[in-house]
């Protein structure tokens, strides 16, 4: 069980942090009912937002995509074609959402046990005219389930391609909804291959609360009125993607991801930092 989670984590990394050489090896107009395979061997992490929260190691990170006459897979992506033109597609999408990766589960548990945890100093009641020791509250994040979401996809390709995905929650109950849209230019000097990314994402109150928000429940007594409930929040990112063939099936590559994280996100107390960060290095091998 240990094992299938960690390669549905390595497979859901792909889906925003997809290394260069797997696009770059799929030709523009894909043949129907192909296979394309690769893995990316090198150095990588995710960085946690959360406090005490555990960063993800990337050394591993497997490229499965099967292209079919209505149907396609991309990893942990799912599609079904509505529409195709030779500049736009409309499709039904199923796809992870990235919030869930980052709280623990049963085994990152045990990593987190080992590690000191945050300590929100804070009084719980008033106090005039001196001075006390104010009592250390620790607040974990708590486990969350991974949320697979299903939607709507409308893709445009040409010299820019624009994304934009209307997806709600479809496993973890919250029934939170979110919005991506980017836009995303490849462009070349000599041999060196560069992808370049800038977008957007909605995330409704639902999931937000669901994943960042700290209900009265979780606090100690007497700090029940410090319970968060954020709104709907909108974070942005930027990526760049370096890929240099060294043949026709073995790259070098590299990737790194920055995501801003809306107020309602980066103020919620389980929340270390305001942002995402996350970085790949290696070697990339395409079948």
């Amino acid at each position: 069980m240990k094992k299938c989670i960690y390669w549905f984590i390595w497979l859901a990394m792909l889906s925003p942090f997809a290394v260069i050489a797997a696009e770059q090896s799929i030709p523009e107009t894909t043949e129907v009912n192909s296979w394309h395979l690769g893995v990316s061997l090198g150095y990588g992490e995710m960085i946690s937002p959360l406090t005490d929260g555990d960063d993800i190691a990337l050394y591993v990170m497997p490229d499965i995509r099967y292209f079919g006459e209505y149907f396609y897979l991309e990893n942990t992506t799912l599609g079904y074609s509505l529409k195709e033109t030779p500049n736009y597609s409309i499709d039904l999408v199923g796809l992870l959402n990235q919030d869930g990766l980052y709280f623990p589960n049963d085994q990152r548990d045990l990593i987190a046990a080992a590690s000191p945890p945050l300590q929100i100093t804070i009084a719980p009641f008033p106090i005039e005219e001196e001075e006390v020791e104010q009592p250390d509250i620790a607040i974990y994040p708590k486990k969350k389930s991974l949320s697979y979401m299903a939607g709507v996809a409308w893709r445009y390709r040409g010299e820019m391609d624009i994304n934009v995905v209307l997806a709600s929650d479809i496993t973890a109950g919250h029934h939170g909804k979110e919005l991506h849209a980017n836009i995303k230019k490849q462009f070349n000097i000599g041999r060196l291959e560069f992808e370049s990314k800038v977008g957007m994402s909605y995330k409704d109150a639902a999931l937000v609360n669901y994943y960042y928000g700290v209900s009265e429940d979780e606090l100690p007594f007497g700090f029940e009125y410090l319970d968060y409930r954020p709104g709907a929040a909108i974070n942005w990112h930027v990526q760049l993607q370096l890929g240099y063939p060294i043949s026709d099936h073995f790259w070098l590559v590299s990737s790194y991801r920055y995501d801003n994280n809306d107020s309602e996100i980066a103020n919620s107390p389980i929340v270390a930092k305001d942002d995402f960060q996350s970085y790949f290095f290696g070697f990339k091998w395409v079948l």
